[in-house]
């Protein structure tokens, strides 16, 4: 991975995810690009801005800088050094800006606090988070609040199978060869049917011996009327480091992400959660 985009708004999740994304890069030899998205304010009854657009970004280019800084010299990172990240700061809506910049093609990962600036954690991840990783054209990848970074030893593909495609599980392999984990490819059914998987785990198993041979694999069924119950229990029975989760279409979208999953669940979970494109 060359750059990993880190969204900034100052709310302790989102610096903990900066935190966490600093461990990341030098794991994996990246840079980093930290982004603060500044939202035009207006006082009521005025029909021009409380300041001008130009004070609020040298504000913010000098809080984005202390901040950087303080975090480099606290020894959140050993190998990182300041010239490995890149600052900046944009006008605009968070969720929109940041999505224009997951179309680049330097920016190969985005990371993200589970939880934004204002946001509760009764809230399914937040707004600001939650549309970032259904409209990004590149992986997100989504930090719980606390969590304390660990290499991805173990990773837990959690596949519906009708949303899997060679895209994604070619980075699923790429991310597996860099951390050398192994990829749990994990299949939650309702109930025992006769529905049969071997086709993806074929796919992956030569996508694998190609691309990394090295990269120890296994497949699973779990019988769980309740998807995230099932992979929350193998998560934590197997020591999952990292759960990856393919982004599907709109409509399975909504079930599966609004309707299927209990906050309960979600608050509770000590896991990064990454998403990918189809």
């Amino acid at each position: 991975m060359r750059e990993i985009l880190v969204s900034i708004d100052f709310s302790e999740n989102s610096k903990n995810a900066f935190f966490y994304a600093l461990e990341l890069a030098a794991v994996i030899n990246s840079t980093i690009r930290v982004v603060n998205v500044v939202h035009p304010k207006a006082k009521a009854g005025y029909t021009y801005p409380v300041k001008s657009f130009e004070e609020e970004v040298d504000e913010r280019k000098k809080q984005l800088n202390e901040f950087v800084n303080q975090s480099i010299h606290t020894g959140f990172s050993n190998t990182l050094t300041l010239t490995n990240i890149k600052q900046e700061v944009l006008q605009g809506f968070a969720v929109e800006e940041i999505v224009k910049l997951s179309e680049s093609e330097k920016v190969d990962l985005i990371v993200m606090g589970r939880t934004g600036a204002g946001g509760a954690l009764n809230k399914l991840f937040g707004s600001v988070s939650s549309n970032v990783a259904e409209k990004s054209k590149c992986p997100v990848l989504l930090v719980p609040q606390n969590i304390e970074f660990k290499e991805f030893g173990e990773m837990m593909y959690a596949s519906d199978f009708e949303n899997s495609s060679n895209k994604a599980l070619e980075k699923i392999a790429e991310l597996a060869a860099a951390f050398t984990a192994k990829v749990h490819l994990v299949h939650v059914q309702p109930e025992q049917t006769n529905t049969d998987f071997q086709l993806e785990e074929l796919i992956f198993e030569q996508i694998v011996r190609e691309k990394a041979p090295w990269v120890e694999t296994k497949y699973v069924t779990v019988w769980d009327v309740d998807i995230w119950h099932g992979l929350h229990v193998y998560a934590v029975d197997h020591n999952i480091d990292v759960m990856v989760l393919v982004k599907p279409k709109r409509n399975f979208w909504d079930n599966f992400w609004h309707k299927s999953v209990s906050n309960e669940i979600i608050n509770k979970s000590v896991l990064p959660i990454l998403i990918l494109p189809v």
